[in-house]
């Protein structure tokens, strides 16, 4: 047998035929067909088997049609050339036959000719990478050239985490000056605090895989310098070294102390007083969400305020749906019983007594469940078909003391006239066992969305509407005011684009309250996160999102005072369309 052009010649084995092509070859290998004449006498009754021997790994042949295959191994530069043999075999006579084959495999013959030839293995020419990039090949940024064999070189292209950190923060330090003690944490009176603030640059990833400075934050750091009179220069906002003024304990901190001297810049008396943020949070950098995580039930089920009880299950609250169930007739408003130790192993039982004797047979919407001493209490809005502003008509507090078997209401309630609606309790961990001052604390939107009330009443008289009292402000030392006339109450927080329905619980791990809301238009995945050290404030805020997570259509979140751990907690939010459901997320808590 000889080798013309790289293509085998026509030639007999013992009247036998065998068929060489190049099924799965890579080129530039070749094989061309090789027809042998047929012996006579040999039928499908006398099959003929084939075994190939002297050849290259990746070489084999079909031992019952003959066909050879294979792909080089090695990117060939010069011709290399192998002597194989096969052998043919049959049951008729006990015949055999064999013959060697010289198989040429050559480089590309055709790599420099400026063109692309994709059919013959060629993946560039030059400066043509046949509209191919490093994006385009899975990297995340980069340069791609062509190698001379016309292959594609990728070394310089680069996979990176965009925004990721990539190396160690930088600090830089500012100058001092003095700011009021600002809550409880720093020792709760109204002494002065000597800090430094210190703009640390951050370093990430940016679109080209380039390590480079992302942002400046301001950290804090501080430490007693006595009372009394002293001079202070402008509280930064947002950034170390601005010029602005701003809120501590609802006071203007800009100039000399003097006690009860300051200017009210929010949460002055009466229904109009505004409500105050103190800029950006000095405790909360940021929060990163897991949003990959998400986990849906209870499709068409709405709002899902959440508590956690004596028994070790969280309860919650639903509206416009079948609950957990997915069974039986839509009901306004259910409540559930939520056992699991994760998201990932919840079992959600519906109490079916809720529509039987809950607010008008069923009929409104709740933001707001809480355990206190083994007792559930919710707040539910009630009027009309008790959806949408027809549920402001009424405020009422329900009381369960078996687990929601059962439920008893309020004679009383709040009315659409006092300009709040859904209220919602702040949670404290178990059965309210993290609260330490006696209160049990409901934040509540006003119904012109310009700002969260809030109101307290000692956590064993819930039940008594003459022992609510309403935040009226801040006195001269930063105290909060709190007063029993309704029409007197304060905004503890406001926001320029409107506010919706707020969650607030205490984060025993950051020592912080956290307060979500919606913010600007409704179910628009708007969501506001704050904090806090105190149910009243001052509130900072930790960051403001719009789409948040890419769920577009979202407007209400709460965490689970249950699954929380350190720094880690589940989110439990709802919404509109594809989120009209029981949804969880999971995320991080990122401290200074």
């Amino acid at each position: 047998l000889t080798v013309v052009d790289e293509v085998f010649s026509i030639n007999p084995i013992s009247a036998q035929t065998i068929y060489v092509y190049p099924t799965g070859a890579t080129l530039p290998l070749y094989f061309g067909p090789t027809q042998y004449n047929a012996a006579a006498g040999v039928t499908t009754a006398n099959p003929v088997t084939y075994a190939l021997t002297n050849n290259p790994s990746w070489l084999i042949i079909d031992t019952n049609t003959g066909v050879m295959q294979g792909t080089p191994t090695d990117n060939i530069k010069d011709p290399d050339t192998y002597t194989v043999t096969i052998t043919a075999a049959t049951d008729y006579c006990g015949a055999t036959a064999s013959a060697d084959f010289i198989i040429t495999v050559k480089a590309n013959e055709w790599c420099g000719d400026g063109a692309v030839q994709a059919a013959q293995g060629e993946q560039c020419e030059g400066a043509n990478l046949n509209s191919q990039s490093c994006v385009s090949l899975g990297y995340t940024a980069g340069s791609l050239t062509c190698k001379t064999d016309c292959g594609l070189d990728v070394s310089a292209c680069k996979t990176c985490e965009v925004g990721a950190s990539c190396q160690t923060s930088d600090t830089s330090y500012g100058s001092w000056f003095c700011a009021q003690r600002a809550g409880p944490e720093d020792g709760g009176d109204a002494s002065w605090l000597e800090r430094r603030y210190d703009v640390v640059t951050d370093y990430a990833y940016d679109s080209n895989c380039d390590c480079a400075a992302s942002s400046n934050t301001c950290l804090w750091s501080q430490g007693c310098s006595g009372t009394g009179s002293q001079t202070c220069s402008p509280y930064p906002h947002r950034c170390c070294g601005t010029a602005a003024s701003c809120c501590v304990n609802g006071r203007c901190v800009n100039g000399p102390y003097s006690a009860g001297g300051y200017i009210d810049c929010g949460g002055g008396g009466g229904s109009d007083g505004g409500g105050f943020t103190t800029g950006d949070s000095i405790a909360i950098k940021s929060i990163t969400w897991d949003c990959g995580s998400l986990k849906q039930k209870a499709s068409g089920s709405d709002n899902w305020p959440i508590t956690w009880a004596n028994d070790d299950s969280q309860y919650t609250s639903w509206g416009d749906g079948q609950g957990f169930s997915q069974s039986g007739s839509k009901k306004s408003l259910g409540a559930s019983k939520v056992s699991g130790s994760s998201a990932s192993s919840l079992t959600g039982t519906d109490l079916k007594t809720w529509p039987a004797n809950g607010a008008d047979s069923g009929i409104g919407k709740s933001y707001g469940i809480l355990s206190v001493s083994g007792v559930l209490y919710m707040w539910v809005g009630e009027g009309g078909s008790g959806s949408n502003t027809d549920a402001w008509e009424r405020s009422r507090v329900y009381k369960s003391t078996d687990h929601g078997t059962s439920w008893s209401k309020a004679s009383w309630y709040f009315t659409e006239s006092n300009n709040l609606h859904h209220p919602g309790f702040c949670q404290f961990g178990k059965d309210y066992a993290e609260n330490q001052d006696g209160y049990v604390y409901s934040h509540t939107p006003s119904n012109d969305n310009k700002g969260v009330w809030l109101m307290r009443v000692p956590k064993n008289n819930i039940m008594n509407k003459g022992s609510y009292q309403f935040f009226a402000g801040l006195d001269a030392a930063g105290n909060p005011l709190w007063v029993s006339d309704i029409n007197q109450k304060s905004r503890v927080l406001t926001h320029s684009s409107g506010t919706g329905m707020p969650a607030v619980i205490y984060y025993p791990a950051v020592g912080r309250y956290i307060l979500m809301m919606e913010y600007g238009s409704f179910a628009k995945g708007n969501l506001a996160v704050y904090d806090a050290p105190n149910p009243w404030g001052p509130w900072t805020t930790v960051a403001e999102y719009t789409n948040w997570c890419g769920f577009s259509t979202t407007f209400f979140w709460n965490i689970s005072p249950k699954w929380i751990n350190s720094n880690d907690f589940t989110l439990v939010f709802t919404g509109t369309g594809s989120y009209d459901a029981w949804n969880t997320v999971t995320g991080t808590i990122v401290t200074y």
